[in-house]
């Protein structure tokens, strides 16, 4: 039989919710959220059960520019703790802002890959669209 220590649970969501800087009601029924709402408590379930990996698959595309800014945040959080993040993404400025290292890929392969302190944004549009 497993038991759920429900205080320590709501601990747990609270500081998961308060590190992604949103406002979500975890006691709502999942059904009936919003999808934003619903992608949000999956990215929360990985985080609850320990991952140490993260995908984040061009969250700009389906997240407001205030949840991204919390996922980058908890990125960053988790970069801190020894996990991985890794962002797919055609944003640039996304990159620049969240990134250490960057790989850019074209037709399905690899083309280059750096540091973050030795790209620049006209570098990655060459790289993107090839020369």
């Amino acid at each position: 039989m497993v038991f759920l220590d429900l205080p320590q649970a709501h601990r747990r969501v609270a500081s998961l919710d308060q590190q992604l800087e949103l406002d979500l009601d975890f006691n709502a029924t999942v059904e009936f959220l919003p999808i934003v709402a619903q992608q949000l408590i999956e990215v929360f379930k990985t985080l609850w059960h320990g991952a140490n990996a993260l995908l984040l698959d061009e969250p700009a595309a389906v997240f407001a520019s205030e949840e991204v800014t919390g996922l980058f945040n908890c990125a960053r959080g988790l970069k801190f703790e020894g996990r991985s993040v890794i962002l797919i993404t055609h944003e640039l400025c996304d990159v620049m802002e969240v990134a250490d290292s960057i790989t850019i890929m074209r037709d399905g392969k690899s083309v280059a890959s750096m540091p973050k302190t030795d790209a620049d944004l006209a570098q990655f549009y060459e790289l993107l669209i090839g020369g």
